[in-house]
């Protein structure tokens, strides 16, 4: 399958872009990132945890060989980090500006983060004055 690269994360669906996250969560854990805990951390099938690594493969956001953990190439990273930081200035802005209770800021963001635009996320980082930590006090990458 020969697919673009993507250049930016409007470029990524969003399942794609929960993988590269949740991948980057799993990974960073210390845990070895396997198709089984992307399904469990996914609440997705086997089957499609599969169809999904393949195309992060096909994309250039990944590397997998069979029976091997899956892991993320530089770009794969770089582009789940962006997510984060999407993710945790979304929450911020929620909870300071909107008065959400710090226990909803993470459903409302999950949502948002795959509908907002690299602009939109600059000027709340700008408008938040630019905030190091999350409202559940994780660094904002």
């Amino acid at each position: 399958m020969t697919v673009d690269p993507p250049r930016d994360l409007a470029d990524l669906t969003p399942t794609t872009q929960s993988y590269l996250m949740a991948a980057h969560a799993l990974g960073a854990g210390g845990d070895p990132v396997t198709s089984g805990a992307l399904a469990e951390r996914l609440g997705a099938s086997p089957s499609s945890v599969t169809e999904g690594v393949r195309r992060l493969v096909a994309l250039g956001l990944a590397e997998h060989r069979p029976y091997a953990p899956v892991e993320l190439t530089d770009t794969g990273r770089d582009f789940a980090v962006a997510m984060i930081r999407r993710h945790r200035i979304l929450e911020t802005f929620l909870a300071r500006c909107l008065d959400y209770p710090w226990d909803e800021v993470h459903a409302e963001a999950d949502a948002l983060e795959h509908v907002v635009s690299d602009r939109f996320v600059d000027a709340l980082d700008a408008f938040l004055d630019h905030p190091r930590r999350d409202p559940h006090g994780d660094p904002i990458p």
